[in-house]
Formats: structure tokens, C-alpha cells, sequence
């Protein structure tokens, strides 16, 4: 909820909004803040973190804005598995019943059953194994 302000030293000046998500790379260096962009209202936001597979990237931005989906999620990857987090609601995964701020690690599956028990906002997050 609530509205983030990024600002970095490669000119980017963004609101991040609900349901947007932002991909940054530091890669080979960048100076960047976020800060709540509406002083007078709460602002909630997740930050992830992950290592690239090799040093040295060209540092990059990239805000997008998410498409609404209610449906299963299929792997694009044979060897791939799933991060799945649920940022509100109640949602049926793979057989187990996960509520606000819960994770889930999922592999060794083409698919993932998903059953919205609450309107739910999740998170999925797919890497290689």
C-alpha cells in the first residue's frame, strides 16, 4: 500500500505504485534511495534481493506494472522451481493453506495448483535448480 519514491544515479526518478513491481541490477555500481512518497500515509513495501550468476552487469532499472492473473502457474523450465509469496489473502498451494507473509519453495513440478481462498496478492518468483 501506499505509494515508494526511487530515485538513482542513472536519472531514474519513480512512484512506485500497488500492483508495480521494480527490477533493479546495481551491477558494476549505482547510488540509489527509496523513500515513502506520501509523508502522511503509511507505505508498505517487500525488497528482494538476489544474486545474479556471474559479476560485472550493466546496471539497470526497470518499473513494471503487473497483469492480473487467476489461473495455475506453469513452469517454464524443466528444472526450474518456484518462490511463492503471498503479500495478502489466503491462498490453497500445493495442497498447503498459506495466509499473509507466508513463503513456499515449490519444485520438482510442471505446475503449481492455485486456489484463492481470500482475494489474494502473490508473489512468484521462478529460478533455475
Amino acid at each position: 500500500s501506499g505509494e515508494l519514491r526511487h530515485e538513482d544515479s542513472m536519472g531514474h526518478g519513480e512512484v512506485l505504485r500497488p500492483g508495480e513491481i521494480q527490477v533493479m541490477s546495481a551491477g558494476t555500481g549505482i547510488v540509489h534511495s527509496e523513500f515513502n512518497n506520501l509523508p502522511d500515509r503509511e507505505v508498505k513495501f517487500l525488497q528482494i534481493w538476489i544474486f545474479p550468476d556471474r559479476d560485472d552487469l550493466t546496471p539497470r532499472y526497470e518499473q513494471i506494472r503487473l497483469a492480473k492473473a487467476e489461473t495455475d502457474y506453469e513452469l517454464h523450465g524443466a528444472n526450474h522451481g518456484v518462490y511463492l509469496f503471498v503479500l495478502e489473502g489466503v491462498v490453497e498451494a500445493a495442497g498447503e493453506t498459506l495466509r499473509m507473509r507466508d513463503g513456499m519453495g515449490i519444485r520438482r513440478t510442471e505446475r503449481v495448483a492455485l486456489r484463492g481462498i481470500e482475494n489474494s496478492h502473490l508473489l512468484l518468483i521462478e529460478v533455475p535448480m
